[in-house]
């Protein structure tokens, strides 16, 4: 009987110090060949156990799903699957146990991911806890299942975006439930979070519950708006889960998932921040508006806490072009940021793309020629560029269409407007600290 001279105690002290390494050390133990002798096998099982006791989630932690553009949506497809879109996640929650496990909404809202949750095929209902790729009729849908599994009893559905232009987005979504144990609740609860780390923030009345009051195959359709983002920023979505009194799982599955920049109540065609000199001079165009009380006019010093510095009287109903100024006469030094905040005659409001200007120092201003673009877009700079910079090209819903770099010392540049379709598109200039937005036309 051959076997190899290796120590497990030995070898597991040395993997202890390896904590924060990542799980291809694990890989490396269990590819150890220690063959042909049940001893050690046994062994090298509690060795492997240990090990993942010791590292803890640290080394299976989640996998962050990569930001899209919007507008985005989660296409799940037509047959089985075992691998996520780009874009999503599926996450490990934690037990759908009654005692000790993700029980109340308030505890789903404050779980902690504890891994990635791998997808399984199924053409039918399950009884076991899980996350899977599920399909029917020609219809895929991402199909978790509670349980009180101990980590895979209230898996989690996740995905990312980034915000370009937008402020404010809405997420549609439909829910279709499978299977509804006997005496079950399941929960859901839609929440977002800036970044890939931190407190969630949950998505008002997006909670809902499931059980015997339902059938399998009902479906839900939900739509919610989501405001107060930051433009160019990665955000995080989630549905966390919960599991409610005993008996059989049940389940749920998520299909036709759409994310969109929040439409404004009004078509803004345009909005600019000039430097005059003594002041700065915003300047924007509707061409319809609908139930427009008023424009408030907010102001950043560049830590994304806007402040109201003013308001403009809206039009309330039209259908023709209404054009709209508003001067700053008290900017602050360096880069303003600016964006406005459209209120309804009802109260209800949603903010416009934000522009920014330089002032009190030259060169932090360009010019746009000719206005709107035909094929070619010149941009010219009031001084030359002191570094490189970026410029990219967004739609109104915060889609980005084009990009390029800048090279330092240069005075101007064009941009090619022959692939852009006609409408309003804003320009971003990111250069070191400064980051200049103008909007533009293309007819």
């Amino acid at each position: 009987m051959h076997c190899y001279d290796v120590d497990p105690y030995a070898i597991l002290t040395q993997f202890c110090a390896y904590k924060h390494h990542s799980a291809q050390h694990i890989c490396f133990a269990a590819k150890i060949k220690i063959t042909h002798n049940m001893i050690y096998k046994n062994l090298l099982t509690t060795f492997i156990f240990a090990i993942t006791l010791i590292l803890g989630n640290s080394v299976w932690a989640q996998t962050n799903p990569t930001a899209q553009n919007l507008p985005f949506s989660i296409d799940f497809g037509t047959t089985t699957f075992n691998a996520m879109p780009a874009g999503t996640a599926s996450w490990n929650g934690l037990s759908g146990a009654n005692t000790g496990g993700v029980n109340t909404q308030a505890l789903a809202e404050a779980t902690v991911p504890t891994g990635n949750a791998s997808v399984t095929t199924a053409t039918a209902s399950q009884t076991t806890g899980g996350t899977y790729g599920y399909a029917t009729s020609g219809n895929g849908r991402l199909y978790i299942q509670c349980s009180t599994n101990t980590s895979n009893g209230v898996n989690q559905l996740a995905f990312a975006i980034n915000t370009g232009t937008a402020t404010a987005v809405t997420v549609a979504y439909r829910i279709e439930v499978i299977n509804i144990g006997t005496g079950v609740v399941m929960g859901s609860v839609l929440q977002y979070r800036a970044g890939t780390s931190g407190t969630w923030t949950t998505v008002s009345s997006s909670a809902s519950t499931y059980d015997n009051n339902n059938t399998a195959g009902q479906v839900f359709d939900y739509s919610f708006d989501v405001t107060g983002l930051t433009i160019s920023t990665v955000y995080q979505f989630r549905w966390a889960h919960w599991r409610i009194s005993g008996g059989n799982s049940s389940g749920i599955a998520y299909d036709n998932i759409n994310v969109s920049a929040l439409a404004l109540p009004i078509t803004l065609t345009n909005f600019n921040a000039t430097n005059s000199g003594k002041s700065i001079l915003l300047s924007f165009s509707t061409a319809t508006e609908k139930q427009n009380n008023f424009f408030a006019i907010e102001r950043s010093a560049g830590d994304r806490t806007f402040t109201e510095i003013g308001q403009v009287k809206g039009a309330g109903d039209s259908d023709n072009r209404k054009d709209y100024t508003y001067n700053d006469l008290t900017p602050l030094p360096g880069i303003n940021y600016y964006r406005l905040r459209q209120v309804d005659f009802d109260g209800k409001f949603s903010y416009s793309p934000v522009v920014s200007v330089m002032f009190g120092k030259a060169g932090g201003d360009v010019r746009l020629s000719p206005q709107p673009a035909n094929d070619q877009l010149r941009v010219t700079f009031d001084q030359v560029l002191e570094e490189d910079a970026v410029w990219e090209v967004f739609d109104f819903s915060g889609r980005l269409l084009q990009s390029g770099m800048i090279e330092a010392e240069s005075a101007d540049f064009q941009i090619d407007a022959t692939t852009l379709a006609k409408g309003s598109y804003v320009l971003r200039i990111t250069g070191g600290q400064t980051v200049i937005t103008k909007s533009f036309q293309k007819k």
